[in-house]
């Protein structure tokens, strides 16, 4: 299961531009089609606060976007990215401390 996912359905323009930016971008990416399952429309009113547009996109973080422009949408895929990396980093740190640690220990 990817991080990000899609509601979204065949017919719909913008839904089409935020998975061709998605898929330019190589982001994985989970789609529900609320034409295939048209339980999911009341999940796409949830996030929009009764409205039923589409594309809405929910990231990872719990946040989403509905019918985002491509600058928006990769601008907050960035954001998300350096989350990721600050993450990464400060465990790659923690494993390096604790390393160091265990070194100092055995010596």
């Amino acid at each position: 299961m990817s991080q990000i996912t899609m509601y979204s359905a065949d017919w719909c323009g913008d839904c089409r531009r935020s998975k061709r930016l998605l898929d330019e971008l190589n982001v994985a990416y989970d789609v529900i089609d609320v034409e295939k399952d048209p339980t999911q429309i009341e999940k796409v009113m949830e996030y929009n606060n009764g409205a039923k547009s589409i594309p809405v996109v929910v990231f990872s973080d719990g946040t989403h976007m509905t019918e985002p422009s491509d600058p928006d949408l990769r601008k907050k895929l960035e954001e998300l990215n350096s989350e990721q990396m600050c993450l990464v980093k400060l465990l790659l740190l923690s494993i390096v401390h604790m390393a160091h640690f265990v070194y100092q220990l055995i010596s």
